[in-house]
């Protein structure tokens, strides 16, 4: 998303909420690859009844369709108000439940392996990740509401603050996750290394 915003950016006048006027086949680009992945996340979950990816990769996916689709809309009408609230609230909200499957993910590789070698079990896992997960997405999504809706510069630049809010606290979650799944790894390397082995050759079973 981030390389995405990078590469919409095209040098003309200031048009609308903008002030610039998204690349078009940026867009159509980034429509059609998350559309893909959306399908195919769609359909694993189908297949192997893994239900919990539906309202997180999945609606992950749907949320960028909107944004970008949003963004595209805005490439032919930039002055429009709606598209551009569509996909500010689109693309910043998407990853939060894409993360929350990454949650969901780290919590079954524990309960295969052995909940013993975690920090946490897998239900706490889920418990406090989730609960941070959910006040994150509120937090943007009034940012998001607030900023989409702003009358004048100051009430924009609150919004943007409160959107910032939720994204580093985000941002916290990701680096404790990260730091607690590097724990179990080594942890369950150091007192069970068939286990962690298992992890690396893709054998174990998280369906």
């Amino acid at each position: 998303m981030v390389i995405g915003s990078v590469l919409d950016t095209t040098q003309q006048a200031s048009v609308g909420p903008y002030n610039y006027v998204p690349t078009e086949w940026v867009c159509v680009f980034f429509v059609v690859s998350y559309s893909i992945s959306t399908a195919i996340h769609m359909g694993q979950a189908l297949k192997y009844k893994l239900w919990w990816m539906i309202p997180t990769a999945t609606v992950s996916g749907v949320l960028e369709i909107l944004g970008w689709s949003a963004r595209l809309w805005s490439s032919q009408r930039p002055e429009l108000l709606t598209p551009f609230e569509m996909q500010l609230v689109g693309t910043i909200i998407a990853p939060t439940p894409l993360l929350a499957a990454n949650f969901s993910i780290l919590g079954k590789i524990i309960y295969e392996l052995g909940p013993q070698f975690s920090c946490l079990t897998p239900l706490m896992y889920s418990l406090i990740f989730y609960s941070f997960d959910v006040i994150c997405l509120t937090i943007q999504t009034v940012g998001g509401a607030v900023a989409a809706r702003a009358a004048s510069d100051t009430s924009a630049n609150s919004g943007g603050r409160i959107m910032l809010v939720g994204i580093v606290g985000q941002l916290v979650a990701i680096i404790i996750y990260a730091g607690l799944a590097t724990d179990f790894y080594c942890v369950g390397n150091t007192m069970h290394p068939s286990a962690t082995r298992s992890l690396d050759s893709g054998e174990v079973n998280i369906l």
